[in-house]
């Protein structure tokens, strides 16, 4: 025999009430246990307490507050699974129930016992899944976290290596000796931007990532970019430009996170590019400032344009090209935008080249 289903019953009238417990008496699975409420508050203590499986509100008694008091009053309610009732006059606010963390609604003129039983099926399903994305999602963090330290120390060391050899010990080095460091120093480069997406991947999941805005110069931001990553472009025979529409105004942002942002969309193009120019056009228009990064690599279809902006897409799994990397950068950028209060977004199409821009509110310099 199956646990006792445990259910509570907010606010109904004794005409609904009697219906639901009808159906769901009738449920020949498992005992069910039923208590009643006239109200939220009228609970004496948790809801979970005893713990339920499933609780039904009346919408057409208490609206979507109800939902909102019963998550105060719980705490961790969200995990509680709550089917709201409502006439189809109210069906509306049940909908917007739903949004508030509501796993089902069913109307009274629809009422019946299989549609009673496939809710609370339902209803329960998903808050069991919602507890398993939960737990992958802490797993997933805390793996991330414990890799990027892990890796930080042995990486560190191994870069300090090759400097020396660099810097001090090449000229007993033949040309290819040399290339072999050269090519050393770029992998752990490459390994060394992992670590950090990786480490800030887990700060956005945490909720740490700390912007911290001064006034400073974005046409500065956006060569101090261009100047770091000059050299790959010019291996692959790139060309990179800075366009300027309009005077760029001295104005408050994270200057570090924001070059971050412009580091990685010329990382991106210089990666996707195999010819061309790349543009870095800066915009002032009205009360916001745009950065574009333009090239003409292989671009991206329409499906896929906002998929890259989230966690672990890649742009070579969309265009069958392999460079390696964590697919985190561009969700990274995304998020550094929007803590800015901006937004970030690429146009592009297949065979055309790409576009990514992302654009910044005007807060102007603080004049003393």
């Amino acid at each position: 025999m199956e646990k006792m289903l445990n259910a509570l019953i907010i606010g109904s009238p004794q005409d609904d009430l009697a219906l639901l417990d009808d159906c769901l008496n009738e449920h020949k699975e498992r005992t069910v246990k039923i208590d009643y409420s006239e109200s939220v508050q009228a609970q004496d203590g948790p809801a979970e307490t005893p713990p339920y499986d499933i609780v039904f509100i009346d919408m057409d008694i208490h609206g979507v507050k109800a939902l909102e008091d019963l998550r105060a009053i719980n705490g961790s309610s969200s995990d509680l699974p709550v089917i709201i009732l409502s006439s189809k006059e109210k069906e509306s606010a049940a909908m917007q129930a739903l949004n508030k963390g509501a796993k089902d609604y069913i109307l009274k003129e629809n009422i019946s016992r299989e549609l009673l039983l496939s809710s609370i099926r339902h209803s329960v399903k998903r808050t069991e899944i919602e507890h398993e994305l939960r737990d992958a999602k802490k797993i997933k963090s805390k793996f991330i976290s414990m890799i990027s330290h892990e890796l930080r120390t042995p990486l560190t060391a191994v870069k300090e290596s090759v400097r020396i050899l660099e810097e001090h010990l090449s000229a007993g080095l033949s040309s290819d000796q040399l290339e072999i460091v050269s090519l050393a120093r770029r992998n752990i480069e490459k390994l060394e931007k992992i670590v950090s997406d990786m480490l800030d991947f887990q700060k956005i999941e945490a909720g740490e990532l700390n912007i911290e805005k001064v006034t400073f110069d974005l046409l500065e931001i956006v060569e101090n970019a261009r100047r770091v990553v000059l050299p790959l472009a010019d291996e692959k025979g790139l060309k990179l430009v800075i366009e300027k529409s309009g005077d760029i105004p001295l104005f408050e942002f994270d200057r570090d996170r924001i070059e971050q942002v412009v580091f990685n969309l010329l990382d991106n193009a210089i990666k996707y590019s195999d010819r061309g120019i790349i543009t870095i056009l800066l915009k002032h228009d009205g009360n916001t400032v745009i950065v574009s990064v333009s090239d003409d690599g292989a671009g991206i279809g329409p499906d896929y344009q906002d998929v890259v902006f989230q966690d672990f897409e890649q742009i070579e799994d969309l265009n069958d090209r392999k460079s390696g990397g964590t697919g985190l950068g561009l969700a990274i950028c995304r998020e550094i935008i929007e803590c800015h209060g901006g937004r970030i977004w690429v146009d592009s199409s297949e065979g055309m080249g790409s576009r990514f821009s992302f654009l910044l509110p005007l807060v102007e310099r603080r004049r003393h």
